[in-house]
């Protein structure tokens, strides 16, 4: 009999048992759902809130009217006035081209005379630095405060076909190709005993009579 009685019990236990675990999952609460899933799955849905929301707001922006969106700022173009219309700018910018001189570039940048006495002095002296049309102020400097506008004007427009220069960049020799009847050789016979005063050579060489290499190392450093 009481045997009978524990069997009777258990059964109504194990029965009470099954009908909460059914009702918790019938009421969506699974007891087997830990307390960390929950909250995250509570910030996966505040993730997702804004996440939608941040569409709207996109979709909402891009319902608007063209003429009501903010226009890109326009970089300023050469002649463009600020707040002018873009047509006047155009036509500036067309009236600018228009008077711009047509230009090509020459091929070879050095040609006849000049071109051979490069080469020379490239194969000639392999271990020095050749630099073509170089303007005579920027290898020169002007020590005497008092020279004359028209002075630093004559420097700046004068050149020298070539300048030698050390791995240093120290200047080694000038050298010009001229036959004498150069519109700049007065003023640098006036400026020669200067320019070689710090241990610089400046050699002139007619056209007709280009050195060649093995003669040039000699010419441009004396040994």
């Amino acid at each position: 009999m009481w045997f009978n009685l524990l069997i009777a019990a258990i059964l109504l236990l194990a029965t009470l048992a099954g009908y909460h675990l059914i009702r918790k999952r019938i009421m969506g609460d699974s007891v087997l759902t830990p307390p960390p899933e929950r909250k995250q799955v509570s910030k996966g849905s505040h993730e997702l809130e804004k996440i939608i929301a941040a569409y709207r707001r996109d979709d909402a922006n891009a319902a608007l009217p063209v003429a009501a969106k903010a226009a890109p700022l326009q970089p300023r173009r050469p002649g463009h006035v600020l707040g002018a219309p873009l047509e006047l700018a155009a036509a500036a910018d067309a009236r600018t081209a228009s008077s711009a001189a047509h230009v090509q570039l020459r091929k070879p940048f050095l040609a006849g005379p000049n071109r051979l006495l490069y080469l020379v002095l490239k194969i000639g002296l392999p271990d020095h630095l050749v630099f073509a049309n170089v303007r005579l102020a920027d290898l020169v400097r002007v020590v005497n405060p008092a020279a004359t506008p028209q002075a630093r004007a004559q420097l700046a427009q004068t050149r020298i076909d070539f300048t030698v220069c050390s791995p240093e960049l120290e200047v080694v020799a000038l050298l010009d190709i001229t036959d004498g009847n150069r519109a700049d050789d007065v003023l640098k016979r006036q400026l020669e005993a200067q320019l070689t005063s710090g241990g610089c050579r400046y050699l002139r060489i007619t056209p007709n009579a280009i050195p060649k290499p093995a003669q040039i190392r000699t010419l441009v450093c004396g040994s």
